[in-house]
């Protein structure tokens, strides 16, 4: 499916938001230069990934992990959001984690969302590849999606961009306080599950 920024994005059954090169291409067509670092070097979130494989976050038994760390990440978002629907859908992930909404009724979330998602209307703004509100959506729609990882990108790159436009999003150090919080808040949830030890730290 094409997305409202004009990348591919590829959605599942359930509505999975796997647009995993929008912000790469927003960050070429709005911050490209030959001299400045990539794409990953400023926006990939290593400790994160690396504590997402020693918990192994993406096996089928942590599905509910992937929801709650993806709820926190989108919730720093919330104020971000243009379009009450997609607020909407947040609060119904909140909902399912409380235990007051079914699986299935979660997983039509997650479709709206993708849909919601993909057809922002942020994207027609002069500065619509960076527009925080259509980053924002996207990580709420990977959040509903279990996509825990595209949900922090997103999210981290929605924060930063809020803060501090096209300037922010170049300079790796915008993003640090973002992914600090990033990997305390999934190890102190994966601590509450048991999957580290107390003392366990990403570097």
């Amino acid at each position: 499916m094409e997305s409202a920024h004009g990348v591919q994005i590829a959605t599942s059954g359930s509505g999975a938001v796997s647009g995993s090169g929008t912000l790469g291409q927003c960050f070429f067509y709005c911050c490209h230069s030959a001299k400045k670092p990539t794409f990953e070097e400023i926006h990939v979130n290593a400790a994160l990934d690396r504590l997402a494989k020693q918990i192994d976050l993406n096996a089928p038994s942590n599905e509910r992990l992937r929801l709650e760390f993806g709820y926190a990440c989108a919730l720093r978002v919330k104020h971000l959001l243009e379009e009450p629907a997609v607020a909407e859908c947040l609060f119904g992930l909140g909902q399912y984690l409380s235990g007051s909404l079914s699986h299935a009724v979660l997983e039509q979330l997650a479709a709206e969302a993708a849909r919601l998602a993909n057809h922002h209307q942020g994207s027609k703004s002069i500065d619509g590849c960076g527009h925080a509100a259509v980053s924002a959506t996207y990580a709420v729609a990977n959040a509903l999606s279990g996509n825990a990882l595209q949900t922090a990108e997103y999210a981290a790159y929605a924060t930063v961009y809020g803060q501090g436009g096209y300037g922010a999003v170049a300079d790796r150090e915008s993003f640090e306080p973002e992914f600090d919080w990033q990997v305390q808040c999934l190890a102190s949830l994966a601590r509450k599950r048991g999957d580290i030890e107390r003392d366990a730290c990403a570097d």
